[in-house]
């Protein structure tokens, strides 16, 4: 629901950028905003409530959504939002809040992954690692951790390149392809490429 609302105001905001001194449908405007936010703030309370660990990036997204949202109607002149009588909300602290509270639960979830036997739970850990890269929360080591659940997360493969194509490969994509393959033989076991 919340995409009609968002549409819909990005649609009265277009409008109001060519002819800034339209008031015609700040009040639609106005109900639109004011619906798309309840729809957010209604998930991210149905989240809160749970008490759940693992609910903090969706929290952090929905907020990142009311943020964005607000950010784009303060691209409109500031007398179109007072007569419009939308109100802004500060949600820097719940962003930093949320963004910590994930960080915190997926560094903790994928250390647990990373000390288990099961491969599939040590590639998860990989994914879990990615996600704090991903929300730039700076934690020391988890360039290691992550170098540390590829080699980990990784199985015993043998590559091989087989040309079924009927054409000429070029040279710079097997160089490519070989490089790879040496790279993950080199971390994997510690093979180094010959020199023929």
């Amino acid at each position: 629901y919340t995409r009609t609302f968002d549409e819909e105001i990005n649609s009265i905001i277009k409008k109001i950028h060519q002819y800034p001194q339209r008031t015609k449908d700040l009040d639609r405007l106005k109900i639109n905003f004011d619906q798309a936010n309840s729809i957010d703030q209604a998930y991210i309370n149905s989240l809160l409530v749970t008490g759940q660990p693992g609910i903090w990036l969706d929290v952090y997204n929905s907020y990142n959504k009311l943020d964005n949202r607000q950010l784009l109607v303060k691209t409109i002149p500031a007398k179109s939002i007072e007569i419009s009588g939308i109100q802004l909300v500060d949600y820097e602290r719940n962003l930093k809040e949320s963004m910590h509270k994930a960080c915190a639960f997926y560094y903790a979830r994928g250390n647990k992954m990373l000390q288990s036997d099961i491969q599939t739970e040590v590639r998860q850990s990989y994914l879990d690692f990615m996600q704090v890269a991903n929300l730039e929360c700076s934690y020391e080591d988890l360039d290691k951790l992550l170098r540390k659940a590829v080699l980990k997360g990784s199985t015993n493969v043998e590559f091989e390149l087989n040309n079924r194509t009927g054409r000429q490969i070029d040279a710079k994509i097997v160089n490519q392809l070989t490089s790879v393959i040496w790279s993950f033989k080199k971390a994997k076991y510690g093979q180094d490429k010959p020199a023929d």
